[in-house]
């Protein structure tokens, strides 16, 4: 009610520009959606201009068409919302856009290699310029014929899907795992040997 009375007095005020940090931080889910939808309307009637400071790429999503991502006290650049979502152009927006696996990757004969994991993958019109690779879930397949073989190392239960932590054959001892999400109806056990297949089309090189 607080923040309700706090939005409505802001705006009364006739401000020429309005700074939202976190609104939602404090609150639970359904209290966070039924302000938002509240919030939605009242900022719907503000001509000026609205910087909205969040961690939540859904909530960043639902109400802002631009964004700009802040790294180590930097701002980067402010694209469109979409733009971000499918190309971002750092770590930290790739984060924001929902990537879960990150590695160091350098460009070798060719290929992007994975110094931890002993892996080189042919990705074609690649640049030189990347330091990290970012693998996104939508990029990971369970397939018998896919590429790499992996073993699974931990299975993580979920409200609406599972975790599975899977350590690539050959990788170095401590080398970070690659984290996919599977269904309820996946019977994977740890020590279970996989094969995956990885959609070079989705791989992020940042």
């Amino acid at each position: 009610q607080q923040q309700r009375v706090a939005l409505a007095r802001i705006l009364c005020s006739e401000p020429e520009a309005i700074l939202l940090d976190e609104p939602f931080s404090a609150l639970d889910s359904y209290l966070k959606w039924n302000l938002e939808i509240e919030l939605a309307d009242l900022l719907a009637t503000f001509n000026g201009p609205i910087l909205w400071v969040s961690h939540d790429r859904d909530e960043c999503y639902r109400n802002c068409r631009s964004v700009c991502v802040m790294e180590d006290g930097r701002t980067g650049e402010v694209t469109p919302m979409d733009e971000m979502i499918r190309h971002p152009g750092s770590v930290s927006a790739a984060r924001l856009a929902g990537c879960k696996n990150f590695f160091a990757a350098e460009a070798r004969d060719g290929k992007v290699y994975l110094p931890e994991w002993n892996v080189a993958l042919p990705l074609a019109g690649m640049e030189n310029t990347f330091t990290t690779i970012g693998i996104p879930d939508n990029a990971v397949t369970m397939s018998e014929n896919g590429a790499m073989s992996c073993t699974v190392c931990r299975m993580i239960l979920g409200v609406e899907e599972n975790i599975l932590l899977l350590r690539p054959e050959g990788s170095a001892e401590g080398a970070p795992m690659l984290r996919i999400t599977v269904g309820h109806e996946s019977d994977l056990q740890a020590g279970a040997a996989v094969r995956v297949a990885l959609d070079d089309s989705k791989l992020l090189l940042l």
